[in-house]
């Protein structure tokens, strides 16, 4: 799921006597806290099933591999950004005002991996359904898509797309990460339409319709 939003930026009182986290401070403070259970246990559970994936060499290649590294971005984000992330909104459980220059440079830096793993998550998964779609109505031509020029190629796609979107707005080049209103959280500005509608095929359009639209296939090939 792709949460990075287009916002438009405008000057805002960011005073701590009008912070909403001082109004919704308890309710702030259970989100903080289930944002880092669940990156835990998000952590601990793709940890143990890319062991699994890794302590057997039949599930490291073919299909197993496309996992292995849709598992390898979301243990990126339980263990690292997502928690980065939540940090950078630490006003909310501290009380204190993140609007400061410091917070702002620490949202910028932490968000541009939460951002391009969005993007790798979606379309990796999206690669995943691909293979599967071929092993399923394609068999006699799976071999060819288990082979290691084409799990490379399709491992390759998602991050190679994803990195140089990320960093482009990183770098501010069709937008920027920035601490938003009201809350303070990190978000990405997109400078253009067209940013913003390139963010939404990455992350949501092309990988939700491409999946759509191969298990209608197969689903039509079965009935």
């Amino acid at each position: 799921m792709d949460f990075a939003v287009a916002t438009n930026y405008t000057a805002v009182n960011w005073s701590a006597a009008h912070a909403p986290w001082i109004v919704y401070h308890t309710e702030l403070l259970i989100w903080y806290y289930t944002m880092v259970t669940l990156s835990v246990l998000g952590t601990v559970f793709c940890l143990l099933v890319l062991t699994g994936i890794l302590s057997s060499r039949k599930l490291r290649f073919g299909s197993g591999a496309l996992i292995a590294n849709l598992l390898v971005s979301l243990l990126l984000q339980c263990a690292l950004f997502v928690p980065l992330v939540t940090i950078s909104t630490a006003g909310i459980p501290l009380g204190v005002n993140t609007l400061t220059h410091a917070s702002r440079s620490f949202c910028r830096h932490s968000f541009v991996g939460y951002f391009i793993l969005n993007k790798v998550v979606s379309m990796a998964d999206m690669m995943i359904g691909i293979n599967r779609f071929v092993a399923i109505c394609f068999p006699h031509h799976y071999p060819r898509w288990t082979t290691r020029p084409a799990l490379a190629v399709m491992i390759g796609i998602p991050w190679l797309l994803s990195l140089i979107f990320g960093f482009a707005i990183y770098f501010q080049v069709g937008g920027v990460f920035q601490a938003s209103p009201p809350w303070g959280a990190c978000a990405v500005t997109f400078a253009s339409d067209a940013s913003s509608w390139l963010s939404l095929l990455m992350g949501v359009l092309l990988p939700i319709g491409t999946l759509g639209l191969l298990f209608s296939i197969i689903f039509m090939r079965r009935s």
